[in-house]
């Protein structure tokens, strides 16, 4: 096979850069054998072919021998749909925009929009697609997807980078929640990184393995054993009390400010599906404090954990972004919503939230009203 020094040697000779390019691109594809992207290097140097980003969004599709427009009421989409469905690899997939999904991409809302769909509908499809169109839209100023979830977060990255042009992927920010909570509190308390983080700084311990250490009152650390009864009431009632306690926590500190916590004795608990008395309430409070000590004492935080420690600093947290779009946001309770909404002005197309439409129980308090969200 011949070397891309001898291809170069040899285009060289010929005048005008664009024509020793599209040579050389021939000659190297050629070298490998792709009879069919030679065909397309000359298409695209004759300009009989442009590339999809060149197209003017009111320019009519003409029809090809490689591209035809296809009327979605035509018998034949359906069939070219499902072969679709069947070769396309999982990004093309999720990334497939039904015309009905396209209307929502490309809506613009006078605030915030409230996007709700069951698990599988496509919502992260409209959510990256959308955030694409206001790149484009807004072209000097950062578009934020948010979700709760790191793999997910990872997942949504991938797929801007799969279906964005990078001049546009560039002002689009994918992370998790809690990495966005991070770099507030860092502004706000520098020097501060060994403190808030899921990992302890000291043991490198994980923020799971330190609630069971916890919870199970491990390493003669006794701060959990104060909800005893709650723990025998539950698995009374079949439920994994350990798991269930850790998610009421996570629901009290997204329902009520640190300093506001015996609200939560008369708080009406949508969402929770098992009962708890006022004395019970009291015991989950004073174990809510040991798990805050516990995490202090090991150098680690959990969410909700770092969301309460932003509380004393909401007033000063600016807008950093033009818009935001929130996938799964059946997670985020009504302290992280807080968050969200003053990351970003008051304006048109600033939030875009997406959440499972299905999800009845859940371990957070959740109210658009209280978080300034209309």
């Amino acid at each position: 096979m011949a070397r891309d020094d001898d291809l170069l040697d040899i285009c060289f000779e010929i005048e005008g850069d664009a024509q020793q390019n599209a040579m050389f691109d021939c000659l190297a594809a050629l070298a490998r054998n792709k009879m069919e992207d030679v065909q397309r290097i000359v298409d695209r140097f004759e300009g009989s072919l442009v590339p999809i980003e060149e197209v003017e969004e009111d320019e009519p599709v003409r029809d090809t021998t490689e591209i035809q427009s296809i009327p979605t009421d035509d018998p034949q989409w359906i069939q070219l749909f499902e072969h679709f469905a069947k070769t396309a690899d999982f990004k093309d997939w999720m990334l497939f925009l039904h015309p009905d999904q396209r209307q929502i991409v490309e809506e613009d809302f006078n605030g915030p929009a409230k996007l709700l769909g069951v698990s599988g509908s496509g919502k992260t499809c409209v959510v990256v697609k959308r955030a694409a169109r206001l790149a484009e839209r807004y072209p000097e100023e950062k578009i934020l997807i948010l979700t709760l979830n790191r793999p997910l977060a990872n997942l949504i990255g991938e797929l801007v980078e799969a279906a964005v042009p990078d001049e546009a992927a560039e002002r689009i920010v994918v992370k998790p929640f809690f990495e966005i909570c991070q770099d507030l509190i860092y502004q706000f308390e520098p020097g501060s990184e060994r403190f808030y983080s899921d990992v302890a700084w000291k043991s490198e311990e994980h923020i799971d393995a330190t609630w069971q250490e916890f919870y199970r009152c491990d390493l003669n650390y006794q701060g959990a054993a104060v909800m005893q009864p709650v723990h025998d009431s539950l698995i009374a009632q079949s439920v994994n009390a350990e798991s269930y306690i850790r998610e009421e926590f996570d629901w009290i500190r997204s329902a009520v400010a640190h300093q506001d916590r015996r609200d939560y004795l008369d708080l009406k608990r949508n969402g929770r599906s098992f009962a708890l008395n006022p004395d019970q309430r009291e015991l989950l409070l004073q174990g809510l404090n040991a798990w805050k000590d516990k995490m202090q004492a090991v150098g680690v935080i959990d969410g909700l954990g770092l969301v309460s420690a932003l509380q004393p600093y909401l007033e000063d947290i600016k807008p950093e972004y033009r818009c935001i779009l929130v996938d799964e946001s059946q997670d985020f309770g009504t302290s992280e919503l807080d968050i969200v909404r003053r990351l970003a002005e008051t304006a048109e197309n600033d939030l875009f939230i997406c959440g499972d439409a299905a999800q009845q129980v859940t371990s957070k308090f959740q109210r658009f009203k209280q978080a300034n969200i209309s």
